[in-house]
């Protein structure tokens, strides 16, 4: 993909949330949303987090909390 799609992202995100934000942001708030939903689901399987990790393409859970997750999800007051 050209760089500029990217780019043309980045601008249609800004002018959605009129704050900084890239294409990248995406991925932090997937991983946030999806490890909420985990959080929250008190039956959910542990594994998941891993499978998460695995989709986003990290070699291990760790870099997915330590790196893309928002703090906010992790002191549970939401994403």
């Amino acid at each position: 993909i050209d760089d500029t799609v990217f780019d043309e992202i980045t601008q249609i995100l800004q002018g959605f949330t009129s704050r900084y934000v890239s294409f990248h942001s995406l991925r932090h708030s997937y991983a946030s949303y999806e490890v909420k939903k985990l959080i929250e689901d008190v039956h959910s399987d542990p594994l998941k987090l891993l499978d998460l990790a695995v989709r986003m393409g990290h070699e291990a859970p760790d870099i997915t909390l330590k790196v893309y997750i928002h703090k906010s999800v992790l002191e549970m007051g939401g994403v």
